[in-house]
């Protein structure tokens, strides 16, 4: 301690017209707001990379999105090779305080096989569950209705057949439900553009599936879907009430989003 002293008094000095104050420190920092946002590994769509981003707010998860530049969509229909092509886009673990996993964007070149949905398009695959699990649905054993509380208002549920020639049932998806005030769903049908279909395992939903026409996000314009509510889900988690496509023209990217998290059981 003498020897610090000492060195000063001689620095001090050497200092010619400047005298020794208190020691400078650092100033104060305004705190924190709270909130941070957390990117995932990216995914490569088409040439493009398809990046997920996770938004908490004093570490509660607000937001969970993925971003979609609208060249991966202009990619798409030239450099597809075959009619049904898949690309999983990762999410920070902080997700799995939500509902989510991961995301799995399925192409659909020519449409799938109903008249409904005949226009190439693109299924996002927002998952509930983990890869091993997703791994394990094989479309055998599944109920032929789920419990009317796992089912929201509004849906109805394809059944455990294979699709589309028995019912609604994917191996790795899981049964879908669609909803019945769609546009798509009338008699006759009427033009798909966006719709928000739901997928089931054991009568659980393990999916939210926002369901898109290639010609709607070629149009660059932003839109939102309502998420069905079921009254349980079968598990604790925080469970989304909003999706939002929303187009950033500066970026040239789409930004698709789910938010308004609740408890739910």
């Amino acid at each position: 301690m003498a020897f610090r002293m000492v060195f000063l008094a001689v620095a001090c000095l050497a200092a010619a017209g400047l005298g020794c104050g208190p020691e400078k420190t650092d100033p104060v920092q305004p705190p924190s707001s709270g909130v941070e946002r957390i990117g995932g590994l990216p995914a490569i769509m088409y040439g493009v990379p398809i990046t997920s981003e996770i938004t908490t707010d004093a570490d509660v998860v607000t937001a969970v999105e993925v971003n979609v530049p609208i060249a991966a969509v202009e990619n798409s229909t030239v450099r597809a090779l075959s009619p049904k092509e898949s690309f999983e886009v990762p999410f920070d673990p902080s997700s799995r305080s939500t509902f989510f996993d991961h995301l799995n964007i399925v192409f659909f070149r020519s449409g799938l096989s109903l008249p409904a949905y005949s226009e190439p398009l693109y299924a996002l695959h927002f998952m509930g569950i983990d890869r091993a699990v997703e791994r394990t649905i094989d479309c055998v054993g599944e109920p032929d209705q789920p419990l009317p509380e796992n089912l929201p208002a509004g849906y109805k549920y394809l059944g455990p057949g294979l699709f589309p020639a028995e019912g609604g049932c994917v191996p790795g998806d899981g049964v879908h439900a669609v909803p019945t005030a769609a546009p798509e769903q009338q008699s006759p049908p009427g033009r798909f553009t966006a719709t928000l279909l739901l997928g089931f395992h054991q009568g659980k939903i393990v999916h939210i599936e926002p369901m898109v026409s290639h010609a709607l996000l070629l149009e660059k314009k932003s839109f939102s879907i309502p998420v069905p509510q079921p009254a349980k889900l079968g598990r604790k988690t925080r469970y989304p009430s909003t999706f939002d496509a929303r187009y950033d023209g500066a970026r040239g990217s789409f930004r698709f989003s789910f938010s308004g998290f609740r408890e739910i059981e």
